[in-house]
């Protein structure tokens, strides 16, 4: 009995791929590049450059936004502080002070002090 066209070529496949198994290809060496001490280092300092580049962006970055808040942290104080100044400079005009120092104006004058400190430091931070 004759085989079909078909199961002779699964049979060859079969053969060759058992031969394939048993005997691989040769592997054909690739030659190895030898490394050029000048492409290293000019690849290192690549990288050096790209890290700084990278680093001095984030730093400006987060200068900005210490920037930022520190003008926000601006805009909200001084108003505060001309408020309570001017509230202070009603109290001490309706009052005299060589005879009484009340415990609120004390107070008051604690929290321009404070208030005025938080604006130092916010325009150093500029």
């Amino acid at each position: 009995m004759r085989a079909s066209k078909s199961d002779r070529l699964l049979a060859a496949g079969m053969l060759v791929a058992s031969l394939l198994l048993v005997f691989p290809p040769p592997q054909v060496a690739q030659p190895q590049r030898r490394s050029d001490p000048v492409e290293q280092f000019e690849k290192e300092r690549r990288r050096r450059d790209a890290e700084a580049a990278g680093e001095k962006r984030r730093l400006e970055s987060a200068a900005r936004a210490e920037s930022r808040a520190a003008l926000r942290q601006l805009r909200e104080d001084l108003p505060k502080l001309r408020a309570s100044l001017e509230v202070l400079d009603k109290k001490l005009a309706e009052l005299d002070t060589e005879a009484e120092l009340s415990v609120d104006l004390r107070q008051q004058g604690k929290e321009v002090e404070e208030l005025a400190r938080r604006i130092n430091k916010s325009l150093k931070r500029l």
